[in-house]
């Protein structure tokens, strides 16, 4: 499943604030992943990649996003931070981003248990 560049390119322009934690960072050009409470590296490195693959992440540069991982067990928690004012005008976004949870699982780890988030800057959930 390949990534739909215009929902995301509207949606998801937004960085974490400086007054949260969302674990360590790892860059792909102005991308970030963030990875905290049992998610490594590794799992960090893999999802970046995948995203670069599928497109999600702007490798020319120009735009960035963040993501975060985390771990518990075998299950794995992947927020998408987004522009708040732009997700709630397009709703239906929620469920494109919900539908990356057996692709994430399957291409990045190994079948293990995904849960995808939106959240904002402040790692708040945004409702849909």
């Amino acid at each position: 499943m390949q990534l739909q560049k215009i929902f995301f390119t509207a949606i998801a322009v937004v960085f974490f604030t400086a007054c949260v934690n969302p674990g360590k960072e790892i860059k792909f050009n102005n991308n970030k992943v963030y990875f905290k409470d049992g998610a490594t590296k590794e799992d960090g490195q893999k999802l970046g990649e995948y995203l670069v693959k599928t497109g999600y992440f702007d490798t020319t540069g120009q735009k960035g996003v963040d993501v975060q991982v985390l771990k518990n067990s075998n299950s794995f928690v992947v927020n998408f931070v987004v522009d708040t004012a732009a997700f709630k005008q397009h709703p239906e976004a929620y469920n494109t981003f919900k539908s990356f949870e057996s692709e994430i699982s399957k291409n990045v780890f190994g079948g293990g248990t995904v849960t995808i988030g939106v959240v904002d800057g402040e790692l708040k959930e945004v409702k849909h």
